[in-house]
């Protein structure tokens, strides 16, 4: 038995957890001068990354047990700490896509309080 990782949660992975944390750091952008709703954004994106390690792994852990019951040899592509990792590095991605779009709209909203004549 082989099995290939699923294209289709690693395209969740990819979308869901960005889109979740910029819904959940938005109100607190320009609040005040700390990085408070870019943190409790990468919070969010790291507890599904672990959610989406973890789904993984008991999906690895029923493959292998039907491997043990029907006697054969599995066959994993990726191998599995490869699979958690991919998970692992998406979640950094999209941190640091957080905080970028966070410093940016924060310098925007802070660039407003200063008159045009003074604004980069």
């Amino acid at each position: 038995m082989s099995d290939t990782m699923s294209w289709y949660w690693i395209a969740i992975a990819v979308t869901l957890p960005l889109v979740l944390a910029l819904g959940v750091a938005w109100p607190f952008w320009g609040r005040s001068r700390d990085a408070l709703g870019s943190g409790a954004g990468a919070l969010l994106i790291f507890i599904l990354a672990v959610a989406f390690v973890g789904r993984e792994y008991i999906h690895v852990q029923q493959l292998t047990t039907a491997c043990l019951a029907a006697e054969v040899r599995c066959a994993f592509h990726p191998e599995p700490f490869t699979r958690f990792c991919i998970y692992g590095f998406i979640a950094m991605a999209q941190v640091f896509v957080l905080f970028a779009v966070g410093a940016i709209v924060e310098g925007r909203i802070a660039n407003k309080a200063f008159a045009a004549e003074w604004r980069r």
